[in-house]
């Protein structure tokens, strides 16, 4: 794994390319959560914290959308206790600015940020683990019906823990994509278009809760919270996306500079914030274990929007 300072990292461009092939191997599907699973999660006790500060992107800007909810989450989660960031501990504080600090007065402790590289699956859990939200950017991540076709060279998410399912490694993200399709994004665009002129990264919340009351009211059985949430499979999506970006230099090497795929101009990398330390973990470890049975018995848990049903299926 390589490490790239602050002041050297790439900037994510906004492009939309439509020359990938939607079957290529290794794109990681959408994983949206069953009812089940988005059950199991509320539990966390981040949970209130990762819906509050859920963000859907603007076009093309999922490595910005995603280092924005990276810094939210870290730094509700360090107002509860959560999160230690250092550089922010009360020795050496007057009692009037610990008062400013309680109130929100003074700025949030800042965030000494890292990109690195090549990251491996085992770089990615000690990671996350020790550091808390990380944003994972990997290429040929999304399907072509999730935005795959237009966001062909890489996507980003946010990491915010993991968890093994016989023996392979998967992870909890949250995905700000704006070009995701599923019946609560139908719900979702719909009022973006009515109340913010369409602007997707304008729903916070509180507009999902009107929106659940929508759905609530039209007899639909969606959560607006399932599309929060999502599972991957991090084994493949790491060895799938390493074999893409190697696969795209190569044949640039062999054709002097110019490929007929889709570019891939950000590299596979994870944002590291390394002045935070997890207090308490998103999943404790009873989580995990539960999580992991219902991900192995339950296929249709990560695969699609489950609609949620009869009370024995919760």
């Amino acid at each position: 794994m390589h490490t790239l300072s602050k002041s050297a990292r790439p900037r994510a461009p906004a492009f939309r390319i439509d020359a990938f092939n939607p079957q290529a191997p290794g794109q990681q599907t959408r994983q949206y959560v069953s009812w089940s699973v988005l059950r199991l999660l509320q539990r966390s006790p981040w949970a209130a914290t990762l819906v509050r500060n859920y963000q859907l992107q603007r076009p093309g800007e999922c490595v910005s959308n995603s280092e924005a909810m990276q810094e939210n989450i870290l730094h509700d989660l360090h107002s509860r206790g959560h999160v230690e960031i250092s550089g922010s501990s009360d020795t050496g504080r007057t009692l009037l600015q610990r008062l400013q600090q309680t109130f929100g007065v003074t700025k949030a402790p800042e965030l000494d940020r890292e990109y690195r590289h090549n990251p491996t699956v085992d770089d990615i859990v000690d990671l996350v683990e020790q550091h808390g939200p990380c944003v994972l950017s990997l290429a040929r991540m999304l399907p072509s019906d999730q935005g795959g076709t237009q966001y062909a060279g890489h996507h980003a998410v946010v990491v915010i823990g993991t968890f093994k399912v016989e023996g392979r490694n998967w992870a909890m993200v949250l995905d700000g994509n704006d070009l995701q399709s599923h019946p609560v994004m139908e719900r979702v665009r719909a009022y973006a278009d009515k109340y913010h002129d369409g602007h997707l990264e304008a729903i916070t919340e509180g507009a999902l809760s009107a929106i659940q009351k929508e759905m609530d009211q039209a007899g639909e059985s969606w959560d607006s919270r399932q599309m929060v949430y999502s599972l991957i499979d991090l084994d493949k999506s790491v060895r799938e996306a390493d074999k893409a970006y190697r696969a795209y230099r190569m044949d640039l090497a062999m054709n002097g500079s110019y490929s007929d795929l889709a570019p891939i101009t950000f590299p596979n990398s994870i944002c590291v914030t390394t002045n935070a330390s997890v207090q308490a973990d998103s999943m404790p470890e009873a989580m995990k274990h539960e999580l992991a049975r219902i991900v192995g018995s339950q296929p249709d848990s990560f695969s699609r929007l489950k609609v949620r049903a009869a009370p024995e299926e919760l």
